[in-house]
């Protein structure tokens, strides 16, 4: 699996990343019939609105390839110095050399600890990933592509999308 392209993707993307948080809702309808709690719902819906009325919502985030078939991914959202969200995947690779699966846990502040879990893939030329995810109960769309020291980050739900361009740092 050294010469996989899942194991050369991740590798590639190891270390710290950081992007201004993009997030918007944009059809409160299908978001309602996502299978996302009440909750959950709002959440979302208030720090798309956050994220634009007053900015300055940021994503850090690291990368660390721990053996040859995992790697440890964490996430944090944050506004100035408040921590909004604490997130950690394990992600294992398939002996395939593209697949991979994820579990993890998220901690968001006035909600608590959610289970994150889905699956990906990584394409043959080791440039971009993706993946299908459960995420608040409904499903998440997330997309990776690598260029350079610029991972552009693509996640998508129902009634929702976000856009970030992580950049090394």
């Amino acid at each position: 699996m050294t010469g996989s392209p899942a194991r050369a993707y991740f590798a590639a993307c190891a270390g710290r990343w950081r992007a201004p948080l993009d997030l918007r809702v944009h059809d409160v309808v299908a978001l309602r019939a996502s299978g996302m709690g009440l909750l959950d719902r709002w959440g979302l819906r208030a720090l798309g609105a956050w994220v634009h009325w007053v900015g300055g919502v940021t994503l850090d985030t690291s990368v660390a390839v721990r053996a040859p078939d995992t790697i440890v991914h964490t996430t944090v959202v944050r506004w100035g110095p408040v921590v909004a969200m604490r997130s950690e995947e394990v992600l294992r690779l398939h002996a395939d050399g593209r697949r991979f699966t994820l579990d993890g846990t998220q901690r968001v502040v006035g909600v608590g600890v959610r289970v994150v879990q889905g699956d990906g893939q990584v394409d043959n030329d080791a440039r971009a990933a993706h993946y299908a995810l459960t995420w608040f109960g409904a499903p998440l769309r997330q997309d990776t592509r690598l260029d350079g020291d610029t991972v552009t980050l693509t996640q998508a739900g129902p009634g929702w999308r976000g856009v970030q361009r992580l950049r090394r740092g």
